[in-house]
Protein backbone atom coordinates (compact mmCIF):
# COMPACT_ATOMS: atom_id res chain seq x y z
CA UNK A 1 0.00 0.00 0.00
CA UNK A 2 1.44 3.21 -1.16
CA UNK A 3 0.94 6.30 0.26
CA UNK A 4 -1.84 7.88 -2.20
CA UNK A 5 -3.67 4.44 -1.44
CA UNK A 6 -2.98 4.80 2.41
CA UNK A 7 -4.36 8.22 2.17
CA UNK A 8 -7.24 7.20 0.62
CA UNK A 9 -7.77 4.28 3.24
CA UNK A 10 -8.16 6.70 5.69
CA UNK A 11 -10.83 8.81 4.29
CA UNK A 12 -13.13 5.88 3.55
CA UNK A 13 -12.27 5.75 7.44
CA UNK A 14 -12.97 9.12 8.23
CA UNK A 15 -16.46 8.79 6.07
CA UNK A 16 -17.91 6.32 8.56
CA UNK A 17 -16.57 3.16 7.13
CA UNK A 18 -16.66 1.04 9.87
CA UNK A 19 -15.06 -1.78 7.91
CA UNK A 20 -12.11 0.62 7.27
CA UNK A 21 -12.15 1.91 10.28
CA UNK A 22 -11.78 -1.35 12.50
CA UNK A 23 -8.98 -2.24 9.35
CA UNK A 24 -7.08 0.78 10.27
CA UNK A 25 -6.82 0.51 13.93
CA UNK A 26 -5.38 -3.35 13.69
CA UNK A 27 -2.93 -1.86 10.62
CA UNK A 28 -1.62 0.83 12.43
CA UNK A 29 -1.54 -1.04 16.28
CA UNK A 30 2.12 -2.83 15.48
CA UNK A 31 3.93 0.67 14.74
CA UNK A 32 1.69 2.24 17.84
CA UNK A 33 3.06 0.05 20.27
CA UNK A 34 6.43 -0.30 19.27
CA UNK A 35 6.52 3.52 19.64
CA UNK A 36 4.84 3.61 23.17
CA UNK A 37 7.40 1.09 23.88
CA UNK A 38 10.44 3.35 22.93
CA UNK A 39 9.16 6.01 24.71
CA UNK A 40 8.04 4.49 28.19
CA UNK A 41 10.28 1.24 28.13
CA UNK A 42 7.49 -0.29 30.28
CA UNK A 43 5.62 -3.40 28.18
CA UNK A 44 3.28 -3.81 30.79
CA UNK A 45 1.23 -0.34 29.94
CA UNK A 46 1.86 -0.79 25.86
CA UNK A 47 -1.85 -2.13 25.65
CA UNK A 48 -3.42 0.95 27.83
CA UNK A 49 -1.79 3.11 26.28
CA UNK A 50 -1.90 1.71 22.34
CA UNK A 51 -5.89 1.04 23.25
CA UNK A 52 -6.07 4.98 24.65
CA UNK A 53 -4.49 6.20 21.79
CA UNK A 54 -6.40 3.97 19.12
CA UNK A 55 -9.64 5.26 21.04
CA UNK A 56 -8.65 8.88 20.68
CA UNK A 57 -7.79 7.86 16.75
CA UNK A 58 -11.69 6.90 16.56
CA UNK A 59 -13.14 9.53 18.24
CA UNK A 60 -10.87 12.51 16.37
CA UNK A 61 -10.28 10.86 12.94
CA UNK A 62 -12.75 13.52 11.76
CA UNK A 63 -10.86 16.14 12.64
CA UNK A 64 -7.63 15.31 10.64
CA UNK A 65 -7.39 17.88 7.74
CA UNK A 66 -4.70 16.20 5.76
CA UNK A 67 -4.74 12.07 5.43
CA UNK A 68 -1.44 12.28 4.67
CA UNK A 69 -0.40 13.92 7.99
CA UNK A 70 -2.01 10.86 9.75
CA UNK A 71 0.77 9.45 11.24
CA UNK A 72 2.16 12.61 12.99
CA UNK A 73 -1.13 13.10 13.96
CA UNK A 74 -1.39 9.96 15.58
CA UNK A 75 1.73 9.86 17.18
CA UNK A 76 0.63 13.62 18.82
CA UNK A 77 -1.59 11.76 20.18
CA UNK A 78 0.38 9.06 21.42
CA UNK A 79 2.87 11.04 23.10
CA UNK A 80 0.03 13.13 24.94
CA UNK A 81 -1.26 9.90 26.12
CA UNK A 82 2.37 8.72 27.68
CA UNK A 83 2.80 12.25 29.14
CA UNK A 84 -0.46 12.23 31.00
CA UNK A 85 0.52 8.62 32.03
CA UNK A 86 3.61 10.29 33.78
CA UNK A 87 2.23 12.86 35.08
CA UNK A 88 -0.76 10.57 36.80
CA UNK A 89 2.17 8.17 38.34
CA UNK A 90 4.57 10.89 39.62
CA UNK A 91 7.37 10.06 37.18
CA UNK A 92 7.08 6.41 38.17
CA UNK A 93 10.21 4.68 36.84
CA UNK A 94 10.15 2.67 34.26
CA UNK A 95 10.39 -1.05 33.57
CA UNK A 96 14.64 -1.79 34.27
CA UNK A 97 15.94 -1.72 30.93
CA UNK A 98 17.47 -4.58 31.84
CA UNK A 99 14.17 -6.80 31.37
CA UNK A 100 13.67 -5.42 27.62
CA UNK A 101 17.26 -7.15 26.43
CA UNK A 102 16.15 -10.14 28.61
CA UNK A 103 12.71 -10.58 27.47
CA UNK A 104 14.41 -10.22 23.82
CA UNK A 105 16.96 -12.75 24.16
CA UNK A 106 15.49 -15.45 25.81
CA UNK A 107 12.96 -15.36 22.76
CA UNK A 108 15.85 -16.26 20.29
CA UNK A 109 16.56 -19.28 19.34
CA UNK A 110 19.32 -21.25 20.96
CA UNK A 111 22.69 -20.11 20.10
CA UNK A 112 25.76 -22.22 18.19
CA UNK A 113 29.06 -22.54 20.23
CA UNK A 114 30.42 -20.51 17.60
CA UNK A 115 27.93 -17.95 18.10
CA UNK A 116 27.87 -18.23 22.25
CA UNK A 117 30.69 -15.48 23.00
CA UNK A 118 29.36 -12.88 20.29
CA UNK A 119 26.04 -13.14 21.93
CA UNK A 120 27.20 -12.85 25.33
CA UNK A 121 28.74 -9.29 23.82
CA UNK A 122 25.58 -8.30 22.15
CA UNK A 123 23.89 -8.87 25.09
CA UNK A 124 26.74 -6.86 27.19
CA UNK A 125 26.44 -3.85 24.94
CA UNK A 126 22.64 -3.83 25.29
CA UNK A 127 22.14 -3.88 28.88
CA UNK A 128 24.46 -0.48 28.55
CA UNK A 129 22.45 1.03 25.66
CA UNK A 130 19.10 0.38 27.34
CA UNK A 131 20.57 1.76 30.58
CA UNK A 132 22.03 5.06 28.85
CA UNK A 133 18.40 5.13 26.68
CA UNK A 134 16.53 4.87 30.09
CA UNK A 135 17.87 7.89 30.90
CA UNK A 136 16.78 9.85 28.50
CA UNK A 137 13.74 12.11 28.71
CA UNK A 138 10.51 10.66 27.35
CA UNK A 139 10.21 13.06 24.39
CA UNK A 140 14.40 12.60 23.62
CA UNK A 141 12.92 8.79 23.31
CA UNK A 142 10.30 10.29 21.57
CA UNK A 143 11.75 12.45 18.97
CA UNK A 144 14.56 9.69 18.56
CA UNK A 145 12.19 7.26 17.53
CA UNK A 146 10.24 9.37 14.82
CA UNK A 147 13.43 10.29 13.26
CA UNK A 148 15.51 7.43 13.55
CA UNK A 149 13.13 4.28 12.95
CA UNK A 150 9.92 5.93 11.98
CA UNK A 151 12.15 7.68 8.87
CA UNK A 152 9.93 10.85 9.69
CA UNK A 153 11.23 13.96 7.88
CA UNK A 154 11.61 17.11 10.11
CA UNK A 155 8.68 18.93 8.98
CA UNK A 156 6.44 15.79 10.35
CA UNK A 157 8.53 15.45 13.28
CA UNK A 158 7.34 18.91 14.34
CA UNK A 159 3.41 17.92 13.63
CA UNK A 160 4.00 15.03 16.06
CA UNK A 161 5.67 17.16 18.83
CA UNK A 162 3.56 20.47 18.31
CA UNK A 163 6.23 22.39 17.39
CA UNK A 164 8.41 24.13 14.70
CA UNK A 165 10.52 22.55 12.35
CA UNK A 166 13.59 24.10 13.82
CA UNK A 167 12.40 23.35 16.69
CA UNK A 168 12.62 19.69 16.17
CA UNK A 169 15.46 19.53 14.84
CA UNK A 170 16.91 21.07 18.40
CA UNK A 171 14.88 18.81 20.02
CA UNK A 172 16.73 15.80 17.83
CA UNK A 173 20.08 17.18 18.16
CA UNK A 174 19.68 17.59 22.02
CA UNK A 175 18.63 13.99 22.15
CA UNK A 176 21.05 12.96 20.02
CA UNK A 177 23.78 14.86 22.47
CA UNK A 178 22.22 13.44 25.68
CA UNK A 179 22.70 10.24 24.76
CA UNK A 180 25.99 10.34 22.95
CA UNK A 181 27.20 11.19 27.10
CA UNK A 182 25.12 8.65 29.03
CA UNK A 183 26.93 5.97 26.67
CA UNK A 184 29.92 7.76 26.89
CA UNK A 185 29.38 7.39 31.21
CA UNK A 186 28.96 4.07 30.67
CA UNK A 187 32.22 3.11 29.04
CA UNK A 188 31.03 3.05 25.24
CA UNK A 189 32.53 5.41 22.74
CA UNK A 190 30.01 8.19 21.26
CA UNK A 191 31.19 6.49 17.59
CA UNK A 192 28.96 3.45 18.94
CA UNK A 193 25.67 5.86 18.95
CA UNK A 194 24.57 4.55 15.46
CA UNK A 195 24.89 0.92 16.81
CA UNK A 196 23.17 1.22 20.09
CA UNK A 197 20.34 2.89 17.84
CA UNK A 198 20.16 0.26 15.43
CA UNK A 199 20.41 -2.49 18.43
CA UNK A 200 17.64 -0.64 20.33
CA UNK A 201 14.82 -0.75 17.39
CA UNK A 202 15.77 -3.92 16.98
CA UNK A 203 15.10 -4.92 20.55
CA UNK A 204 11.90 -3.25 20.59
CA UNK A 205 10.66 -3.50 17.45
CA UNK A 206 7.00 -4.93 17.23
CA UNK A 207 6.74 -9.12 17.54
CA UNK A 208 7.11 -11.14 14.28
CA UNK A 209 3.07 -12.32 14.70
CA UNK A 210 2.59 -8.41 14.25
CA UNK A 211 4.62 -7.80 11.66
CA UNK A 212 3.32 -10.51 9.54
CA UNK A 213 -0.59 -9.15 10.18
CA UNK A 214 0.53 -5.79 9.12
CA UNK A 215 1.89 -7.30 5.63
CA UNK A 216 -0.94 -9.08 5.23
CA UNK A 217 -2.95 -6.16 5.71
CA UNK A 218 -0.89 -3.70 3.67
CA UNK A 219 -0.33 -6.29 0.87
CA UNK A 220 -2.08 -5.30 -2.47
CA UNK A 221 -4.98 -7.15 -3.50
CA UNK A 222 -4.28 -10.50 -4.83
CA UNK A 223 -0.89 -11.28 -3.66
CA UNK A 224 0.10 -13.44 -0.41
CA UNK A 225 2.52 -12.19 2.23
CA UNK A 226 5.11 -13.52 3.51
CA UNK A 227 7.13 -12.87 6.98
CA UNK A 228 9.78 -9.76 7.12
CA UNK A 229 13.05 -10.40 7.90
CA UNK A 230 14.40 -7.76 10.12
CA UNK A 231 17.24 -5.21 8.08
CA UNK A 232 15.39 -6.34 4.83
CA UNK A 233 16.18 -2.67 3.50
CA UNK A 234 12.35 -1.20 3.48
CA UNK A 235 11.74 2.18 3.85
CA UNK A 236 9.51 4.73 4.29
CA UNK A 237 9.11 7.55 1.49
CA UNK A 238 7.04 9.51 4.16
CA UNK A 239 4.73 9.52 6.58
CA UNK A 240 1.66 8.79 4.37
CA UNK A 241 3.89 5.59 2.67
CA UNK A 242 3.63 2.55 5.16
CA UNK A 243 6.97 0.26 5.35
CA UNK A 244 6.66 -3.07 6.08
CA UNK A 245 7.71 -3.71 9.33
CA UNK A 246 8.62 -0.06 10.12
CA UNK A 247 11.42 0.14 12.85
CA UNK A 248 12.02 -3.46 13.16
CA UNK A 249 15.93 -3.56 13.90
CA UNK A 250 17.02 -1.63 10.13
CA UNK A 251 20.45 -0.02 10.72
CA UNK A 252 19.79 3.69 11.14
CA UNK A 253 22.11 5.48 8.36
CA UNK A 254 24.45 8.50 9.83
CA UNK A 255 22.78 10.72 7.46
CA UNK A 256 19.40 10.21 9.11
CA UNK A 257 20.84 11.87 12.05
CA UNK A 258 22.25 15.31 10.49
CA UNK A 259 20.28 18.48 12.10
CA UNK A 260 22.17 21.42 9.84
CA UNK A 261 24.09 23.87 11.16
CA UNK A 262 21.65 26.30 12.84
CA UNK A 263 20.00 23.76 14.97
CA UNK A 264 23.22 22.28 15.84
CA UNK A 265 24.69 25.66 16.80
CA UNK A 266 21.43 26.66 18.77
CA UNK A 267 21.17 23.31 20.47
CA UNK A 268 24.69 24.00 21.56
CA UNK A 269 23.83 27.13 22.89
CA UNK A 270 24.09 26.64 26.18
CA UNK A 271 27.73 25.34 26.66
CA UNK A 272 30.04 28.06 26.54
CA UNK A 273 31.90 26.66 23.08
CA UNK A 274 28.37 27.08 21.57
CA UNK A 275 27.97 30.53 22.41
CA UNK A 276 31.97 31.60 21.37
CA UNK A 277 30.99 29.54 17.85
CA UNK A 278 27.73 31.92 17.48
CA UNK A 279 30.01 34.88 18.52
CA UNK A 280 32.49 33.94 16.38
CA UNK A 281 30.06 33.42 13.13
CA UNK A 282 28.38 36.99 14.37
CA UNK A 283 31.40 38.77 13.87
CA UNK A 284 32.52 37.27 10.73
CA UNK A 285 28.93 38.33 9.33
CA UNK A 286 27.71 35.09 8.52
CA UNK A 287 24.85 35.55 10.35
CA UNK A 288 23.50 37.76 13.00
CA UNK A 289 23.45 36.68 16.80
CA UNK A 290 20.20 38.30 17.07
CA UNK A 291 19.06 35.65 14.10
CA UNK A 292 20.61 32.69 15.53
CA UNK A 293 19.25 33.04 19.41
CA UNK A 294 15.67 33.93 17.63
CA UNK A 295 15.19 31.68 15.38
CA UNK A 296 14.67 28.87 17.60
CA UNK A 297 12.72 30.50 20.20
CA UNK A 298 9.77 28.53 21.47
CA UNK A 299 6.56 29.99 22.80
CA UNK A 300 6.94 31.39 26.62
CA UNK A 301 4.54 28.63 27.20
CA UNK A 302 6.87 26.04 26.05
CA UNK A 303 9.76 27.32 27.34
CA UNK A 304 11.52 24.20 29.83
CA UNK A 305 14.98 26.23 30.57
CA UNK A 306 16.97 29.62 30.00
CA UNK A 307 20.73 30.18 30.27
CA UNK A 308 22.79 33.15 30.53
CA UNK A 309 25.55 35.27 31.98
CA UNK A 310 24.94 38.91 33.74
CA UNK A 311 27.04 40.99 35.42
CA UNK A 312 26.22 41.96 39.08
CA UNK A 313 26.26 45.39 41.24
CA UNK A 314 27.94 45.88 44.33
CA UNK A 315 25.80 47.66 47.09
CA UNK A 316 28.67 48.91 48.43
CA UNK A 317 28.98 52.67 47.66
CA UNK A 318 32.62 53.02 47.73
CA UNK A 319 32.77 50.42 44.65
CA UNK A 320 29.69 51.07 43.13
CA UNK A 321 30.84 51.52 39.58
CA UNK A 322 32.66 48.35 39.66
CA UNK A 323 31.45 44.85 38.81
CA UNK A 324 30.68 42.25 41.67
CA UNK A 325 31.07 39.83 39.23
CA UNK A 326 29.60 37.64 36.38
CA UNK A 327 26.83 35.35 37.41
CA UNK A 328 26.37 32.16 35.70
CA UNK A 329 22.64 31.17 35.70
CA UNK A 330 20.59 28.15 34.40
CA UNK A 331 16.78 27.65 35.36
CA UNK A 332 14.82 24.50 34.97
CA UNK A 333 10.68 24.66 34.46
CA UNK A 334 9.73 20.93 35.72
CA UNK A 335 6.41 22.02 35.47
CA UNK A 336 6.42 24.82 32.71
CA UNK A 337 6.99 28.72 33.03
CA UNK A 338 4.74 29.60 35.50
CA UNK A 339 5.27 26.53 37.96
CA UNK A 340 8.09 25.18 40.17
CA UNK A 341 11.52 26.37 39.18
CA UNK A 342 15.00 25.39 39.71
CA UNK A 343 18.05 27.44 39.66
CA UNK A 344 21.75 27.09 39.71
CA UNK A 345 24.24 29.66 40.01
CA UNK A 346 28.33 30.27 39.48
CA UNK A 347 29.80 33.22 40.38
CA UNK A 348 33.03 34.08 38.06
CA UNK A 349 35.57 37.26 38.77
CA UNK A 350 33.98 40.12 36.29
CA UNK A 351 36.43 38.89 33.44
CA UNK A 352 35.26 35.35 33.82
CA UNK A 353 38.56 34.18 34.75
CA UNK A 354 38.12 32.61 38.47
CA UNK A 355 35.34 30.68 39.61
CA UNK A 356 34.10 31.71 43.10
CA UNK A 357 31.18 30.76 45.25
CA UNK A 358 28.02 29.30 43.81
CA UNK A 359 24.74 28.21 44.04
CA UNK A 360 21.71 25.21 43.60
CA UNK A 361 18.31 24.97 44.15
CA UNK A 362 16.91 21.83 42.73
CA UNK A 363 14.33 19.42 44.11
CA UNK A 364 15.44 18.16 47.47
CA UNK A 365 16.70 21.38 48.75
CA UNK A 366 19.12 24.57 48.77
CA UNK A 367 22.79 24.08 48.64
CA UNK A 368 25.30 27.29 48.73
CA UNK A 369 29.10 26.69 47.81
CA UNK A 370 31.61 28.89 49.79
CA UNK A 371 34.50 29.13 47.79
CA UNK A 372 36.55 30.85 50.75
CA UNK A 373 35.73 27.59 53.01
CA UNK A 374 35.30 25.13 50.53
CA UNK A 375 32.41 23.63 52.41
CA UNK A 376 28.56 23.35 50.91
CA UNK A 377 25.65 24.67 53.09
CA UNK A 378 22.33 23.41 53.06
CA UNK A 379 20.17 26.31 54.20
CA UNK A 380 16.63 26.99 55.18
CA UNK A 381 15.81 29.15 52.42
CA UNK A 382 16.06 30.50 48.53
CA UNK A 383 18.98 32.77 47.31
CA UNK A 384 17.75 36.20 47.42
CA UNK A 385 19.56 39.31 46.17
CA UNK A 386 21.29 41.72 48.63
CA UNK A 387 19.47 44.89 47.74
CA UNK A 388 16.02 42.51 48.16
CA UNK A 389 14.96 43.52 44.83
CA UNK A 390 12.55 41.20 42.87
CA UNK A 391 14.70 38.73 40.54
CA UNK A 392 13.90 39.41 36.83
CA UNK A 393 13.45 36.19 34.15
CA UNK A 394 13.73 36.51 30.22
CA UNK A 395 10.25 35.29 30.85
CA UNK A 396 9.03 37.89 32.36
CA UNK A 397 6.24 39.95 30.45
CA UNK A 398 6.98 43.33 29.87
CA UNK A 399 3.64 44.61 32.09
CA UNK A 400 5.07 42.83 34.81
CA UNK A 401 8.39 44.72 34.65
CA UNK A 402 6.98 47.77 34.38
CA UNK A 403 5.15 47.05 37.56
CA UNK A 404 8.21 46.15 38.96
CA UNK A 405 9.88 49.04 37.88
CA UNK A 406 7.18 51.52 38.92
CA UNK A 407 7.89 49.75 42.64
CA UNK A 408 11.50 49.65 43.06
CA UNK A 409 12.77 52.07 40.12
CA UNK A 410 14.33 50.89 36.88
CA UNK A 411 17.87 50.48 36.54
CA UNK A 412 20.04 52.60 34.40
CA UNK A 413 22.72 52.02 32.08
CA UNK A 414 21.16 49.03 30.70
CA UNK A 415 19.35 48.03 27.31
CA UNK A 416 17.10 44.95 26.55
CA UNK A 417 15.77 43.67 23.68
CA UNK A 418 13.01 41.07 23.09
CA UNK A 419 10.95 39.38 20.23
CA UNK A 420 8.62 40.69 19.11
CA UNK A 421 7.07 37.75 18.04
CA UNK A 422 7.04 35.64 21.53
CA UNK A 423 7.95 38.64 23.83
CA UNK A 424 11.20 37.01 25.46
CA UNK A 425 14.41 38.53 26.00
CA UNK A 426 16.88 38.02 23.82
CA UNK A 427 19.94 40.34 24.57
CA UNK A 428 20.93 42.49 27.18
CA UNK A 429 23.57 45.48 27.01
CA UNK A 430 25.38 46.71 30.40
CA UNK A 431 27.07 49.89 30.23
CA UNK A 432 27.48 50.31 34.11
CA UNK A 433 30.75 49.16 34.81
CA UNK A 434 34.55 50.28 34.27
CA UNK A 435 35.79 46.81 34.63
CA UNK A 436 33.26 45.12 32.17
CA UNK A 437 32.35 47.54 29.74
CA UNK A 438 29.76 46.96 26.92
CA UNK A 439 28.73 43.89 28.87
CA UNK A 440 26.46 41.67 26.87
CA UNK A 441 24.15 39.05 27.64
CA UNK A 442 22.65 36.53 25.67
CA UNK A 443 19.29 34.51 26.50
CA UNK A 444 19.38 30.69 25.44
CA UNK A 445 16.43 28.86 25.76
CA UNK A 446 15.83 24.95 26.11
CA UNK A 447 19.09 23.37 25.98
CA UNK A 448 19.10 22.36 29.81
CA UNK A 449 18.10 19.08 30.87
CA UNK A 450 16.99 18.56 34.67
CA UNK A 451 20.28 15.97 34.82
CA UNK A 452 21.68 19.96 34.74
CA UNK A 453 20.74 20.34 38.37
CA UNK A 454 21.22 17.02 40.23
CA UNK A 455 23.40 17.33 43.34
CA UNK A 456 25.79 14.77 41.99
CA UNK A 457 26.49 16.94 38.78
CA UNK A 458 27.31 20.14 40.69
CA UNK A 459 30.14 20.34 43.00
CA UNK A 460 31.92 16.49 44.26
CA UNK A 461 34.41 15.73 47.08
CA UNK A 462 33.48 18.62 49.46
CA UNK A 463 32.33 18.43 53.06
CA UNK A 464 28.20 19.21 53.58
CA UNK A 465 27.01 21.44 56.59
CA UNK A 466 23.16 21.20 57.34
CA UNK A 467 22.11 24.63 58.62
CA UNK A 468 18.61 23.64 58.34
CA UNK A 469 16.17 23.79 61.34
CA UNK A 470 14.15 20.43 61.85
CA UNK A 471 10.68 21.75 60.08
CA UNK A 472 12.74 22.19 56.89
CA UNK A 473 14.69 19.32 57.23
CA UNK A 474 11.58 17.00 57.01
CA UNK A 475 10.45 18.80 53.86
CA UNK A 476 6.76 20.55 54.55
CA UNK A 477 4.89 21.67 57.31
CA UNK A 478 0.86 22.53 58.31
CA UNK A 479 0.17 26.09 58.28
CA UNK A 480 -3.04 28.50 59.76
CA UNK A 481 -4.73 31.37 58.46
CA UNK A 482 -6.00 33.71 60.49
CA UNK A 483 -7.29 37.51 59.68
CA UNK A 484 -10.33 39.52 57.97
CA UNK A 485 -11.11 40.81 54.71
CA UNK A 486 -12.59 43.90 54.83
CA UNK A 487 -15.60 43.47 57.58
CA UNK A 488 -15.50 39.56 57.17
CA UNK A 489 -13.75 37.14 59.26
CA UNK A 490 -11.50 34.39 57.48
CA UNK A 491 -9.75 31.41 58.35
CA UNK A 492 -7.76 28.01 57.31
CA UNK A 493 -5.16 25.70 57.48
CA UNK A 494 -3.28 23.72 54.56
CA UNK A 495 -0.30 22.01 53.81
CA UNK A 496 2.79 23.87 52.48
CA UNK A 497 6.27 21.61 50.68
CA UNK A 498 8.99 23.59 50.85
CA UNK A 499 10.56 22.10 47.84
CA UNK A 500 9.61 20.10 44.79
CA UNK A 501 9.92 16.86 45.46
CA UNK A 502 8.82 17.02 48.92
CA UNK A 503 5.38 17.93 47.40
CA UNK A 504 5.19 14.20 45.35
CA UNK A 505 4.32 12.85 48.92
CA UNK A 506 3.13 16.15 50.87
CA UNK A 507 1.80 17.72 48.45
CA UNK A 508 0.12 21.32 49.03
CA UNK A 509 -3.64 21.24 50.02
CA UNK A 510 -5.54 24.72 51.66
CA UNK A 511 -9.15 25.10 52.97
CA UNK A 512 -10.25 28.72 53.46
CA UNK A 513 -13.46 29.69 55.18
CA UNK A 514 -15.67 33.44 55.53
CA UNK A 515 -17.61 34.08 57.99
CA UNK A 516 -20.49 34.87 55.20
CA UNK A 517 -20.81 31.58 53.95
CA UNK A 518 -18.00 31.26 51.80
CA UNK A 519 -15.63 27.93 51.42
CA UNK A 520 -12.17 27.64 49.23
CA UNK A 521 -10.54 24.29 49.08
CA UNK A 522 -7.90 23.38 46.63
CA UNK A 523 -5.84 20.13 46.78
CA UNK A 524 -3.62 18.17 44.23
CA UNK A 525 -6.53 16.65 43.13
CA UNK A 526 -9.09 19.65 42.13
CA UNK A 527 -10.30 22.84 43.70
CA UNK A 528 -13.99 24.28 44.66
CA UNK A 529 -15.49 27.16 45.89
CA UNK A 530 -18.93 26.43 48.09
CA UNK A 531 -21.27 29.17 48.56
CA UNK A 532 -23.99 28.45 51.22
CA UNK A 533 -26.63 30.48 48.79
CA UNK A 534 -25.75 28.42 45.69
CA UNK A 535 -27.22 25.01 44.36
CA UNK A 536 -23.58 22.78 43.88
CA UNK A 537 -19.95 23.94 44.31
CA UNK A 538 -17.83 25.63 41.43
CA UNK A 539 -15.23 23.85 40.09
CA UNK A 540 -11.45 24.87 39.77
CA UNK A 541 -8.15 23.57 38.13
CA UNK A 542 -6.24 21.35 40.87
CA UNK A 543 -3.57 24.28 42.61
CA UNK A 544 -5.81 27.57 41.25
CA UNK A 545 -5.84 28.98 45.15
CA UNK A 546 -1.90 28.44 46.11
CA UNK A 547 -0.50 28.76 42.56
CA UNK A 548 2.11 31.03 43.47
CA UNK A 549 3.38 28.25 46.47
CA UNK A 550 5.92 26.77 44.27
CA UNK A 551 7.68 29.61 43.15
CA UNK A 552 10.12 31.76 45.35
CA UNK A 553 9.16 35.41 44.66
CA UNK A 554 11.56 36.24 47.03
Amino acid sequence: MNGEQFCEFVKLAKLGDEQSLERLSALVRPRLCSYVYRVTLNRDIIDDLAQETLLEMVKSLHHLRDNDRFWPWLYRIALSKIQQHFAAQKRQPAVPSSTIADDFFTNQSPPSEDDSLRILMRQELSHKMLSAIGQLRPKHRAVLSLRCFEQMPYTEIALALECNELNARIAFFRAKQALKKLLVHRGLDKGTLLMCLGLFGQLTAPSDAALNLFEQLTAPAGTEAGPIAPGSGASATGAGAIPPGPGSGLPVASAITKVGMIAGLIGAAGSKLGMAVIALLAGLGAVSTLTLLSAGLPDRENVTAIYYIEQSKSNDPAIASLSKGAYEQWYYFPEGIDGPMFKRMQRWDSKQQQKLCAWLENGTGNYYYDSGKKEILLTNHHLFRSNLRVRRLPTDRSAFIDFLNQVEGPVPGIEHRRDAGTGLLIERFDDRFVDARHFRTNYVYNTLEEEVFHFENWISGVPIRDERDEMHRRGWTFFRIEGRLGNRNVHGQGRLPFFYHAGRDHPPWLTIAVDDGIRIMDTSQGAVIIRSDASRPVAYPAGSFFKGFSRPWT
